[in-house]
């Protein structure tokens, strides 16, 4: 990580053309534009990005500036689909838990997970989101938010693909902690 952020910092793009402050202004931006949401299409971060002026090499240099500060996630090395930036990481570990807690405390999930059972954890009116934020992107986009999840669980070995149709199956390590806070 420091490496590749040194690297970057130190190339005659960014510190020659006032890199760093485009930057800093699309971070503003982001974090402006959408401070209510924790995670937003890439195209809508790259059509801010283009209104400030970020196109083609330096918008993904911002990018991946960005990413590797932490400040909008992108994923690219998991391949997941659709082009998400995670604004709030936080986002990202509370979903996730909402989503285990949820199957383990009703027992749904059978050790696999799907879709439509990601969908029903932040559907569920009994089911209470550790954080208002949790639940706010699923309110305008559920299967695509539900998807980035399913696809995210394997690329942080909570899950394990079982076929083509998106079920995993949950980590064992999962069902032992949940026992564990049982007893």
């Amino acid at each position: 990580f420091q490496s590749a952020l040194h690297q970057l910092l130190a190339s005659p793009k960014v510190l020659g053309n006032g890199m760093l402050k485009k930057w800093h202004d699309l971070n503003q931006a982001l974090q402006a534009q959408y401070r209510h949401k924790a995670i937003i299409r890439r195209g809508e971060a790259e059509r801010l990005a283009g209104d400030i002026g970020l196109h083609g090499d330096e918008l993904n240099a911002a990018f991946k500036a960005l990413d590797c500060l932490g400040l909008a996630l992108q994923f690219d090395e998991f391949k997941i689909q659709g082009g998400w930036v995670v604004l709030d990481p936080n986002w990202i570990i509370l979903a996730i838990y909402h989503v285990l807690e949820y199957g383990n405390s009703r027992q749904h999930f059978g050790g696999k997970l799907n879709i439509e059972k990601i969908r029903l954890a932040f559907s569920d009116e009994e089911s209470q989101p550790l954080s208002p934020r949790v639940a706010l992107p699923f309110d305008t986009q559920g299967n695509a938010h539900s998807q980035f999840l399913l696809d995210l669980l394997p690329h942080v070995d909570l899950t394990f693909k079982l076929d083509s149709q998106g079920t995993v199956i949950l980590s064992p390590i999962l069902e032992t902690v949940a026992h564990e806070r049982e007893r």
